[in-house]
C-alpha cells in the first residue's frame, strides 16, 4: 500500500500515511490521565480478529465482497472506506490532502473491477482532492451501504 501511495501522492502521501497509522498505537500507549489531558478518546478494538472471520474478510477484500453480495441480499453497494475516515484530522494541510487523495485513488483502483455492483464516493472532486466531506451518493441510487 505504501508504494501505491508513493506512486499516487509522492513522499507527502507516504509521510502522512505513517502519521495516520501511528495515531491508534500512540493513543493506546498513553495513560488514561494523558489521554484525558490531551482530549484523546479511547480507541475502539473492533479491528481485531473476530469469531466471524468470513464477514470481517468480506468487509476488507473487494472481490470477496463482490462475490458475496447475493448471499448478503444486496444488489448494489456504496463503498465508504472506514479506514480513511480519520485522515481529515491530520494537521498539515499538504500532508492531509496528499493522504486523502492517495487513499481515495487507491480505493478506487481496488474496486474498479467490480464497478457494476459497487459505487464509491470517489466521483466527487472534493473527495479526490481531500477537501472535506462530499455528500454521499447512496440516496441518489437508493442503494445499500457497505463499509470496507
Amino acid at each position: 500500500m505504501r508504494e501505491e501511495f508513493r506512486r499516487i501522492g509522492g513522499d507527502a502521501a507516504v509521510e502522512a500515511l505513517a502519521m495516520a497509522s501511528a495515531r491508534i498505537p500512540n493513543s493506546l500507549n498513553m495513560s488514561v490521565a494523558e489521554r484525558r489531558r490531551r482530549r484523546i478518546g479511547q480507541e475502539a478494538f473492533w479491528f481485531l480478529p473476530t469469531k466471524n472471520t468470513l464477514d470481517r474478510a468480506t468487509a476488507m477484500m473487494p472481490r470477496l465482497l463482490y462475490e458475496r453480495l447475493d448471499d448478503l441480499g444486496l444488489d448494489f453497494s456504496v463503498i465508504y472506506p472506514t479506514a480513511g475516515l480519520g485522515y481529515y484530522r491530520l494537521p498539515p494541510d499538504k500532508l492531509r490532502r496528499a493522504l486523502c487523495r492517495a487513499y481515495n485513488v487507491f480505493t478506487m483502483d481496488q474496486f474498479r473491477p467490480y464497478g457494476d455492483r459497487h459505487h464509491s464516493r470517489r466521483d466527487h472532486p472534493d473527495v479526490l482532492a481531500g477537501r472535506g466531506d462530499a455528500k454521499s451518493s447512496s440516496s441518489r441510487h437508493g442503494s445499500s451501504a457497505t463499509r470496507s
